[in-house]
C-alpha cells in the first residue's frame, strides 16, 4: 500500500512578523485547512538554542529601532548559517521523511543550502522531484542582501533544485528582469516565478476581480474586515468608494518614533493622503487616521 503524502510543508521564521505573516497568507490562498499543512518554525524548530536568541535579539533590536545592532546582525549571515547547518539538515530531512510532502513552502532567507541537501537527499531516496519553492519577501532589488547572498553561494547543482517567487523586481536603468534575477540569484529565467497576487491575507479574497461598485455599501463606503496580529478581535477598516488604498509593511514591530515619522514625511509628498490605517504588533486597535 502506498503511503499518503502530506500535500506541503511550509517553512518560515519568527525573527521579525513579515515571514510569518507571507506563511500564514499563502496558507489562505491554498485554502488547506491548517491542521493539514505541517508548519515549522526554522530558527526555533531547527535550532533550539541559538536560534531563540537570535530571535529575540532580532526582535529586541527592531522594537528598539536600533538601526546598528540590525545591521551588525544582517552582516553575520554566513556565521548564522554555519552555527544553523547541521541543524537544519538533519531536521529537515526527518520532517521529509516523516511526512513526505509533494511540495515544500519556504517564506525566509536562512538554511537555503542545508534545505536543498535534504530535498536532494529525499528526492534519491524516494525517486521524488518535490523542489524547494523560496517565496522572497522582501522587495525584490539590489538591496534584497538577506535572500539573495544566499542564493548566490549555492553551487549549479544545488540551483536545479531551487524555485523563486516574488513580485516583480525595481530594475536598475536599461536592466532587464531576465539580468535582474540572473545577477542577484543565478537562475534561469524557468526558475523564477512572478506573483500577481502575493501574500495576499484572506480578508481582501472577496474583493479579487471585483470592482467597486460591487462592493461598496449603500453610503457609497465599503469597508475591509482586519485581525491586528496581538489581537483575537476583527475590526473594521472603512474607505470611501474613491479612496485609494496603499499598504506600507513595516515588520512586526516598528519603533513608534520611526513609524510616525514615516507618516509624517508621506504626508509632506506632493500627493495627497487624507486617510492612515495604522495597525502593527504592538497594538490590539486600527488606528485611523483620517
Amino acid at each position: 500500500m502506498q503511503e499518503e503524502k502530506t500535500p506541503i510543508l511550509l517553512i518560515t521564521s519568527s525573527a521579525g512578523g513579515g515571514h510569518t505573516t507571507a506563511a500564514d497568507a499563502i496558507q489562505d490562498a491554498l485554502q488547506v485547512d491548517a491542521s493539514e499543512i505541517p508548519r515549522i518554525d526554522l530558527i526555533i524548530d531547527f535550532g533550539p538554542f541559538y536560534g531563540r536568541m537570535l530571535s529575540n535579539l532580532w526582535n529586541k533590536a527592531q522594537k528598539q529601532g536600533s538601526l546598528t545592532a540590525l545591521n551588525w546582525m544582517g552582516k553575520q549571515k554566513r556565521l548564522i548559517d554555519a552555527l544553523l547547518y547541521w541543524s537544519v539538515f538533519r531536521k529537515c530531512l526527518r520532517y521529509l521523511f516523516r511526512y513526505k510532502p509533494a511540495r515544500v513552502i519556504d517564506t525566509q532567507p536562512l538554511g537555503t543550502k542545508p534545505l536543498l541537501r535534504a530535498i536532494r537527499v529525499y528526492n534519491a531516496k524516494y525517486n521524488t522531484k518535490v523542489r524547494l519553492e523560496k517565496y522572497i519577501t522582501d522587495v525584490p532589488t539590489k538591496g534584497a542582501v538577506h535572500f539573495f547572498s544566499r542564493m548566490q553561494r549555492l553551487s549549479d547543482r544545488e540551483r536545479k533544485d531551487l524555485d523563486v517567487m516574488a513580485i516583480a523586481p525595481f530594475l536598475e536603468k536599461g536592466q532587464t528582469e531576465k539580468e535582474f534575477w540572473y545577477k542577484h540569484t543565478k537562475l534561469p529565467a524557468k526558475q523564477i516565478h512572478i506573483l500577481q497576487n502575493p501574500f495576499l491575507r484572506k480578508e481582501f479574497f472577496p474583493y479579487i476581480g471585483k470592482n467597486r461598485e460591487e462592493t461598496a455599501e449603500k453610503n457609497g463606503a465599503f469597508s475591509i474586515p482586519m485581525t491586528p496580529f496581538s489581537s483575537a478581535k476583527k475590526q473594521t477598516l472603512s474607505l470611501k468608494k474613491n479612496a485609494f488604498l496603499i499598504t506600507f509593511i513595516l515588520g512586526a514591530n516598528p519603533p513608534k518614533k520611526a513609524l510616525y515619522s514615516y507618516i509624517e514625511k508621506l504626508q509632506k509628498m506632493s500627493f495627497t493622503i487624507p486617510c492612515f490605517a495604522v495597525f502593527c504588533g504592538c497594538t490590539e486597535d486600527i488606528h485611523q487616521l483620517c
